[in-house]
């Protein structure tokens, strides 16, 4: 988001040139182009220049009580970075931007992308135990399909096909979840 056409071309062309895993999704030359365009999009990061015409990159952040994306300020005026900070910016940028500074801007993000989605992940490989008829089963939260409630009963149906009755209620078992996966 950049009032200057110049700049955002420039921003686009080193974010292609050199970090091709990147996707640009979308430009906006103003704060009212660019709500509309983040509400539409979804995007994970916006950079967004502070000084603008018709409203800063500060009065955009302030739109959204939580923005679901991380925000890169990049600005002439470096006297915008306490305001930044306080909105929880990934990073401040200074322009006439500097590739070595927009790359290693970028590979940080990207490791901590990376991390945070290996750290969802992990939950993928987390297994529960089951007590049923004699016997133990470690099951992956991944195999779970659905735990249906009968009393203080639940059968667990599996993707391998089982059908697994616990005498757990499903608020227990539910307990032994721990996790954000399941409703």
């Amino acid at each position: 988001v950049d009032d200057d056409p110049t700049a955002r071309e420039l921003l686009y062309h080193q974010i292609s040139t050199n970090h091709p895993n990147i996707n640009v999704v979308g430009e906006a030359a103003n704060g009212a182009e660019a709500y509309q365009l983040l509400d539409k999009l979804n995007p994970d990061v916006v950079f967004l220049d502070m000084h603008m015409p018709g409203g800063s990159g500060i009065d955009l952040i302030d739109k959204f009580k939580k923005p679901s994306f991380r925000t890169i300020f990049y600005s002439t005026f470096s006297h915008y970075a306490l305001d930044a900070i306080k909105r929880d910016a990934f990073d401040y940028l200074l322009k006439p931007l500097d590739p070595s500074d927009l790359n290693s801007c970028l590979n940080k993000l990207s490791d901590k992308m990376v991390t945070e989605a290996e750290l969802r992940s992990k939950s993928y490989y987390k297994k529960i135990e089951l007590f049923t008829k004699g016997q133990l089963h470690y099951i992956a939260h991944k195999d779970i399909l659905y735990i249906q409630a009968a009393g203080s009963y639940s059968t667990v149906y599996t993707s391998k096909g089982e059908r697994l009755v616990v005498s757990k209620n499903l608020k227990a078992l539910e307990q032994l979840l721990d996790d954000t996966d399941f409703c």
